[in-house]
């Protein structure tokens, strides 16, 4: 079994001090291999390392207690890897893991979506430093959809993972694999 290095890259580099733009995983690195996958959350301390493209969305939620606590929250399933076909095979394979995707302190939410049969999968995943007049520090995000857009400020995210990564034949599991949406952040890893 091969594994494409154009998908979840294992990259270790850090964040640049000053403003700048930056996307997700690169594809001249060394893949992380979902066998050897061993964490049941990310942050987007591993931004760099992590791509979302092709990522389906089942379901967004926003939590607002308002100032303590205000989420932006998807359920997804994400791509970990995507797996060469083998010949006389035609068609890639997927490293699947249903996860909760969970960014904090948001603001300035911004949603453009239109969809016939509510599907929604992620394009790209983009972030741009901020620094408030105060010197705290965010990240404007853009998430680019097929179906739309969905931009904000946050101050990072966590990545949870509710099991292990699976080898799948499509990019997505039903609703019946998955166990339905959930926004939960208990991984079963």
């Amino acid at each position: 079994m091969r594994y494409s290095t154009r998908r979840f890259a294992n990259v270790d580099r850090k964040a640049p001090d000053g403003m700048g733009a930056q996307t997700g995983a690169t594809a001249d690195a060394s893949p992380l291999k979902p066998h050897d996958f061993g964490r049941s959350m990310l942050t987007d301390r591993d931004f760099e390392k992590m791509e979302w493209h092709d990522v389906k969305v089942h379901a967004i939620a926003m939590t607002s207690e308002f100032p303590r606590r205000v989420e932006l929250m998807l359920d997804l399933d994400y791509i970990l890897q995507w797996v060469d076909p083998n010949p006389p095979e035609e068609y890639y394979n997927f490293w699947l893991a249903p996860a909760t995707l969970v960014f904090e302190n948001v603001a300035e939410l911004s949603v453009r979506l239109q969809t016939e049969q509510l599907e929604c999968q992620i394009d790209e995943l983009k972030r741009e430093a901020q620094i408030a007049p105060g010197g705290a520090r965010s990240w404007r995000w853009n998430l680019s959809l097929h179906q739309g857009e969905i931009s904000f400020l946050s101050t990072g995210y966590k990545q949870y993972f509710r099991q292990r990564p699976i080898l799948h034949k499509k990019q997505h599991f039903t609703q019946d694999e998955r166990g339905g949406v959930s926004f939960s952040r208990t991984t079963n890893s």
